[in-house]
């Protein structure tokens, strides 16, 4: 300090360059701050481990590593704080779900974002891999629809249906409110049999979900989802 400037020159020479920015990321890396902390660069940081050979335990080392159950719910485990995973595989489509978890788009305005963990896309495949294969509904429709080829009249029916149930109050599109998931990309994101099965029950997959049931039938919940399986990111399709 000013009044006594030796003591500041003297106890600076006793910490070696760069060891309290050493310590710092090793302080960073074992309490994985950046799990509820934005970091500016500790991606260039923190070190990328090699996934192992066995997909099981490579994705259990991953839950582990990143702590996804702090927040997220696995069959009745972890924390509540964002979505339920137990049936990811049924809902969310392959490239989607990699793509995501390397780089965490924002989908829920109203609430916080899930980091960025620095995971690599082998550790990404590996989830994917986990996922699509365990984390599975098979009440979900998944193959019924996965070939959908809906016409332009079936596609402008469904998006008069999705206008006239007052959708645009809680979801965005071209408009809307921001209460609800964004579904600018919904066709990107979400399986199209689970688009379907959503519709038809919105609190079978989320029974303290705010989304009203609207008892729609198979045909309504057919054209909403010929409707919303089509919201892409045009630049990708």
């Amino acid at each position: 300090n000013e009044e006594n400037p030796e003591v500041t020159v003297k106890v600076s020479s006793l910490i070696p360059e760069g060891s309290l920015i050493d310590r710092g990321k090793r302080i960073i890396e074992f309490n994985r701050c950046f799990i509820c902390h934005e970091i500016e660069g500790i991606s260039e940081l923190l070190p990328i481990k090699e996934p192992i050979d066995e997909t099981a335990d490579a994705f259990a080392n991953l839950l582990n590593d990143v702590r996804c159950m702090t927040c997220h719910n696995i069959q009745g485990e972890g924390g509540s704080y964002a979505p339920e995973l137990t049936h990811e595989g049924s809902k969310l489509k392959r490239e989607w779900i990699k793509a995501f978890l390397q780089k965490p788009d924002i989908i829920r305005p109203l609430l916080q974002q899930m980091p960025k963990f620095n995971i690599s896309g082998e550790e990404a495949e590996t989830a994917v891999e986990f996922i699509e294969e365990y984390f599975v509904n098979d009440t979900i429709p998944v193959d019924k629809f996965a070939d959908s080829q809906p016409t332009e009249e079936e596609i402008a029916g469904g998006k008069e249906l999705y206008d006239l149930k007052g959708c645009r109050s809680c979801h965005t599109i071209e408009s809307g409110g921001i209460v609800g998931p964004t579904l600018k990309r919904v066709g990107d994101r979400l399986e199209n049999g689970f688009i379907f099965y959503h519709l038809k029950n919105p609190h079978l997959e989320v029974p303290d979900g705010v989304e009203p049931n609207y008892q729609l039938s198979d045909d309504e919940a057919i054209a909403i989802t010929n409707y919303l399986m089509l919201c892409k990111d045009k630049e990708k399709n």
